[in-house]
């Protein structure tokens, strides 16, 4: 006979062993089943559309990819721009303006972005233009110095200097009279900028002389320069091959001058130089070969 066995006998791991529990088996099933399934990869691609399509109306919105072509502006007038910069979903800013001689009144003269470059819809294009009408300025007096101090203040007013007349003085080299038109300007009267002054300079009592400098290989501007701090003049100008403005003043060098130079012979202050430019750079001596020049000259007549 078997006797019934009590609680204090019974091991601990089989006394508090729980049913089996089939609720985890059920779960896994649910997990795997073909509705879930389903129901996950339709979460799946609902995901991956709304990121597609948040990266899709950010490139609408800011226009990934979008570009337009600036386009050159310069030369145009303002009120032509305008209807230039509209066709291009562009506007323009006028940045600021300046006066240029050698370019249209009310024109623009520059541009940023540069042409040519390429913006988003909507970019603002700044641009300078040409004043209508030219600064003025308050004259200095430029005299009792020499030729180079008075071109020097001259610049920095925004004036030329249009001629330099020579005057028999006690002085040498010194600047007497400062005219505009032909009369004395004195200083504070209200000029506008780029206009000529003529500047007399002091002879000395015996007529003084000058060295001719070379100006082969130079610019007009450079060699206007040259002459003015020698207190000479420019005389005419004669230009092969010069069809613009540019090719004249920038671009263009001096390829013969009269009377040439020469270290041994002088001309009284005052003399004209004519010269003559040129855009066949093969045919220009440049500054540099001038100076080797020189120097083999200076070393030949010392042996």
């Amino acid at each position: 006979m078997i006797s019934k066995m009590s609680d204090s006998t019974i091991p601990i791991f089989a006394r508090y062993k729980r049913p089996y529990d089939r609720s985890s088996m059920s779960f896994f099933q649910n997990l795997f089943s073909k509705n879930v399934g389903i129901n996950l990869v339709a979460a799946l691609l609902v995901a991956v559309m709304l990121v597609w399509g948040s990266f899709a109306y950010l490139d609408h919105y800011t226009c990934h990819g979008c570009a337009i072509t600036v386009p050159d502006l310069k030369g145009y007038q303002v009120d032509m721009i305008a209807d230039i910069t509209s066709k291009k979903d562009l506007r323009y800013v006028v940045l600021d303006s300046i006066y240029d001689e050698n370019s249209e009144r009310g024109a623009v003269v520059d541009q940023d972005p540069a042409p040519g470059a390429k913006v988003k819809e909507n970019r603002r294009i700044y641009v300078i233009i040409n004043r209508l009408e030219r600064e003025s300025v308050e004259m200095e007096d430029v005299t009792n110095g020499s030729p180079r101090q008075a071109i020097a203040m001259l610049k920095a007013m925004g004036l030329k200097v249009g001629e330099l007349i020579t005057k028999p003085s006690p002085y040498t080299d010194l600047v007497l009279e400062q005219l505009y038109k032909g009369e004395p300007i004195g200083p504070g009267t209200i000029i506008k900028k780029g206009e000529k002054i003529t500047l007399v300079v002091a002879s000395g009592v015996g007529g003084e002389k000058t060295h001719v400098p070379s100006l082969l290989g130079y610019n007009l501007n450079e060699a206007k320069t040259m002459l003015l701090e020698r207190s000479l003049n420019l005389g005419a100008i004669i230009c092969k091959n010069c069809e613009t403005t540019d090719d004249t003043l920038t671009l263009s060098r001096i390829w013969k001058q009269r009377p040439i130079h020469n270290e041994k012979s002088l001309v009284n202050l005052g003399s004209y130089i004519d010269i003559w430019l040129t855009t066949d750079t093969a045919v220009v001596t440049m500054p540099e070969e001038n100076a080797a020049d020189e120097n083999k000259d200076e070393d030949g007549s010392d042996e």
